[in-house]
């Protein structure tokens, strides 16, 4: 499916090849915002490459063109300064936005690929740094609403502590769950529980530790999952792997 491979190269541009300082200077200068989307289309370049066609030369420039506009329009929106709620909804707006302009591109080209292999790669990809990055957005919000409930002024940062341990648990659980071993993936939170014992004390950590662990859970059902729920069989066969 070729939709899956563009998928695959948006997620790698958007998220792996942008780091956060690059994400806050295109917020600045329109400058990096241009950088940003030539860093963007290699990654989606090289996916496209597999198809082999000559439409690709007019998809190209489309997909910039689009991505380009989407991010200017969603950091006018914002502005230099925003709520932590504010840029949780614009972050989902924008990525909709992408996923969604990138669909009718797909439907230009017809070509063979390994489907299973191709959705295992992506599904990994989501793990990592666009998953914590969501995750980053939800527990600014609700560190932002603690704060507001004690009369505190709201301060939206996230944080980005344990994003590496994030994406590991992400990780690990996608594996145990390609591989049906579903009962496993109580190891996970089991280790991830002992280490931070102690500081469940702390009613806010224990609220944000909470949330972001069933996030991560959340997102981990849905890859496994989606495929299982769509008329298409995308993944034939997983468990056989």
């Amino acid at each position: 499916m070729t939709y899956l491979l563009i998928l695959i190269g948006h997620f790698v541009g958007d998220f792996l090849l942008q780091p956060k300082k690059l994400a806050e200077l295109k917020r600045i200068k329109v400058g990096y915002l241009f950088l940003h989307t030539a860093l963007y289309m290699l990654p989606v370049a090289a996916a496209m490459a597999f198809f082999r066609s000559w439409k690709v030369v007019l998809a190209l420039p489309a997909i910039a063109a689009s991505h380009f506009l989407i991010d200017l329009l969603r950091q006018l929106a914002l502005g230099r300064r925003s709520t932590p709620y504010r840029e949780l909804i614009f972050f989902l707006a924008d990525q909709l936005l992408h996923i969604a302009v990138l669909l009718p591109v797909a439907f230009l080209f017809k070509i063979d690929v390994p489907l299973t292999y191709e959705y295992m790669l992506l599904s990994a990809v989501v793990c990592t740094k666009p998953a914590s990055v969501l995750v980053s957005y939800v527990l600014g919000a609700l560190s932002c609403k603690m704060r507001r409930d004690r009369g505190e002024e709201c301060e939206g940062d996230g944080g980005s502590a344990g994003a590496a341990i994030g994406v590991l648990e992400r990780l690990i659980m996608l594996i145990f769950g390609f591989m049906n071993l579903y009962s496993a993936i109580g190891l996970v939170f089991t280790a991830k529980s002992l280490a931070r014992f102690k500081k469940f004390e702390e009613r806010d950590f224990a609220e944000k530790y909470l949330v972001g662990t069933l996030l991560s859970m959340l997102i981990v059902i849905l890859l496994l999952f989606i495929p299982k729920l769509l008329p298409l069989k995308i993944i034939p066969n997983l468990s056989q792997l």
